[in-house]
C-alpha cells in the first residue's frame, strides 16, 4: 500500500477508511508496507520494489492516489496483479484500458468544488450549512470509462484552473 504524504488529511483518512474496511471484510489479507511519501511516482516505485524485494508475495497493490506509483511502472513479474487506486482522469483512463489498473475509486472533484461553492455562499448568506455532505465514491473500472457515472468526476472540457489577484 503505498499510503500517500504522512502530513495530509486526504492521504490519511484513505488509509485509515482503507485499513478499516480491511479489517472488517478481510481480516486474512496483511498489508506488508505502507510507505508514506510526496506525490512522487519516481519515490512509490522505489518503495513498491523495496517492499517487492521483502515480500516477493505480494497479491495486490493499493494507491491513495493515482500518481503515487504508475501502475504502468511497477515490475514485469507483478503485473496482472490487482492494483487499485483513487483518482479518476484520463491517464488513470488509460490505465484500466490498458489493463494495468484494476479499478480506481471516484473522488468526486468536481462535484466537491460545486458544493464547497454552494456552501461558501450559504456561509455569506448566514446560513448554517450541513455539518457533513454524503457523495457516493463508486469504483471504475475498464467496463466503467466513458460512463456518465465515470465522467461525471473528469473536469470539463478547457477547464483550465487559475489564480486571479
Amino acid at each position: 500500500m503505498i499510503a500517500g504524504p504522512a502530513n495530509t488529511t486526504w492521504s490519511l483518512r484513505r488509509v485509515a477508511g482503507f485499513e478499516d474496511q480491511l479489517k472488517a471484510k478481510y481480516p486474512n489479507l496483511k498489508i506488508v508496507a505502507s510507505p508514506t511519501q510526496p506525490v512522487d511516482p519516481a519515490q512509490g516505485l522505489k518503495d513498491f520494489t523495496n517492499a517487492a524485494q521483502a515480500n516477493p508475495g505480494i497479491k495486490w497493490v493499493y494507491s491513495v492516489y493515482y500518481y503515487q506509483l504508475l501502475p504502468e511502472s511497477i515490475p514485469a513479474q507483478f503485473k496482472g496483479i490487482p492494483f487499485i487506486t483513487t483518482g479518476y482522469e484520463p491517464t488513470a483512463m488509460k490505465s484500466l484500458q490498458n489493463g494495468s489498473l484494476t479499478a480506481t475509486t471516484s473522488v468526486q472533484n468536481v462535484k466537491l468544488g460545486y458544493i464547497t461553492l454552494a456552501r461558501a455562499v450559504s456561509v455569506l448568506n448566514g446560513e448554517k450549512p450541513p455539518a457533513t455532505t454524503c457523495l457516493p465514491a463508486p469504483a471504475l473500472s475498464k467496463a466503467d470509462v466513458g460512463s456518465p457515472t465515470a465522467n461525471a468526476d473528469l473536469y470539463p472540457e478547457g477547464f483550465t484552473a487559475s489564480a486571479s489577484q
